[in-house]
């Protein structure tokens, strides 16, 4: 289900206690496991300070909703809990597809001959700000 490099072992019952109660398993396995990766090494069993606890946790719920729900954030932060995933593997995740992607195809399949989208839009939107900008007489 949920496989990675380097998991160490997480102080007991720290990840667990964490768990969402409407979140599944294979989510909740996939979380923790992200948990688990980015947990600082403690020394002497030092307790994590509560706000980098706080912070661990948002990032493992924006890796997570990402992943699973295909939210979208900012190019840093996606960056960032990427980043942070790094070897961690989630069987049969979500692929999907933006709202760019789905107007791409669909201009594309009305518009066949068009080979480059993009440079036809922009023609198009040149050519509409220039109407849009002619002296009233």
């Amino acid at each position: 289900m949920v496989s990675g490099e380097g998991e160490g072992e997480a102080p007991l019952g720290f990840p667990d206690q964490f768990r969402c109660y409407s979140e599944n398993e294979k989510h909740w396995q996939a979380r923790r496991a992200f948990l688990v990766r980015n947990l600082p090494a403690s020394e002497a069993g030092e307790a994590l300070p509560p706000l980098r606890v706080d912070q661990l946790l948002s990032l493992s719920m924006v890796w997570a909703n990402h992943l699973f729900l295909g939210c979208s954030y900012s190019k840093n932060l996606l960056d960032k809990v990427t980043e942070m995933a790094e070897g961690i593997e989630v069987d049969d995740a979500p692929h999907f597809t933006t709202r760019d992607e789905l107007m791409k195809k669909m201009f594309l399949r009305s518009n066949p001959r068009i080979s480059d989208p993009l440079s036809c839009w922009l023609g198009c939107l040149a050519a509409e700000v220039q109407n849009t900008q002619r002296p009233k007489v």
